[in-house]
């Protein structure tokens, strides 16, 4: 259960929500994979470039259905675009060992902004599993270190910059393709109300929903 997601951490305190995203641009995305040379001049529905195949593989977690099945999805919506996207099932652990040469299906969404200094701060990539595409951006990096070194109050400022800063945009490069906001799911017996519940935060094995639990009321 769920809602598309465009942006990373976008649902939460620290993310930014902007600039907005408008889906269903194929025929954008068509004009835009024509004009860079990617065209479908054999017919078998494959873009290619200088011989070069638009084919690639993404790794899903095996031990983790929702992911591989998120990249089958993908996959099956790429075809639209003459883009083959081959999807394998792989142990979280050569997920991590391979990401810096072959994409992986992450889930991620912490409720502070560290996810933003781990998959876009320069100094992070290879480091664990961070930064797994490489991404490299001065003015990313010049924002968080800002972030990293401000009192709270301040901080969120500059962690929402990291993402987008309103200009036109050195720094909107999306590393990463957001697809879906995952919403935890649980059953409540009846008149028990869990107050107002914060955006939980992954990882933390059901943990989120009783931060609040002195709000808890059964009536």
């Amino acid at each position: 259960y769920g809602a598309p997601s465009y942006y990373m951490l976008e649902s939460c305190p620290c993310g930014n929500k902007q600039p907005t995203a408008r889906d269903n641009r194929f025929d954008e995305a068509c004009v835009l994979l024509d004009a860079a040379g990617w065209k479908d001049t054999d017919g078998d529905g494959i873009r290619e470039k200088n011989g070069r195949k638009a084919v690639f593989t993404i790794n899903g977690s095996s031990s983790e259905t929702e992911r591989y099945n998120i990249a089958v999805a993908l996959a099956q919506q790429a075809k639209h675009l003459g883009i083959q996207i081959n999807v394998v099932s792989t142990a979280w652990a050569d997920c991590k060992a391979q990401s810096g040469t072959t994409p992986a299906v992450y889930a991620t969404g912490n409720y502070e902004p560290m996810d933003i200094y781990r998959y876009y701060y320069t100094k992070a990539a290879g480091v664990s599993y961070y930064n797994p595409s490489y991404y490299s951006n001065p003015i990313v990096d010049h924002y968080i270190d800002q972030a990293m070194q401000a009192a709270p109050a301040k901080a969120l400022e500059w962690w929402q910059k990291a993402q987008y800063d309103g200009s036109t945009g050195t720094n909107i490069d999306i590393p990463y393709l957001s697809l879906t906001h995952g919403q935890d799911v649980y059953y409540v017996r009846d008149g028990l109300s869990l107050g107002n519940q914060r955006i939980h935060d992954i990882g933390m094995a059901g943990l989120s929903a009783i931060y609040n639990i002195e709000e808890w009321k059964y009536e």
